[in-house]
């Protein structure tokens, strides 16, 4: 992939080389452009690199069609599993809801502390 882009990189510098070294040929001769050769050079070299970044998207997505993997069943994940994995596997999930429960049970907790002392009953001194 990386040799392509660099073949394309390579043409489209020669190619712009070329332009140049003829524009100062030119240059050198006595003749200006005028601006209906500049507009011409500008559009050809514009179409040469629009035609230089479409074949590298074509290239690009040829490259990511032959990089398609296959997939693998979700059971196969667990073909080597030892019981060492299993109560990992068993103590993390645990771990992972005990996590998950704490901060509710933090919101009760906390509520029921903050709600303690309105707790006052009309007889109760203040």
């Amino acid at each position: 992939m990386g040799q392509l882009v660099a073949e394309e990189t390579a043409k489209r510098g020669e190619l712009q080389d070329a332009q140049a070294k003829e524009g100062l040929k030119q240059h050198e001769a006595g003749g200006d452009y005028d601006d209906g050769e500049m507009v011409l050079q500008q559009k050809r070299l514009s179409g040469a690199i629009a035609a230089a970044k479409k074949k590298k998207d074509q290239l690009m997505k040829k490259l990511h069609k032959k990089e398609n993997k296959k997939t693998v069943p979700y059971y196969t994940l667990y073909k080597y599993v030892d019981w060492i994995d299993v109560v990992l596997m068993l103590v993390g999930s645990l771990a992972a809801v005990v996590n998950g429960l704490i901060l509710p049970a933090m919101f009760l907790i906390q509520t029921k502390v903050n709600h303690s002392p309105t707790n006052c009953t009309p007889e109760s001194p203040r």
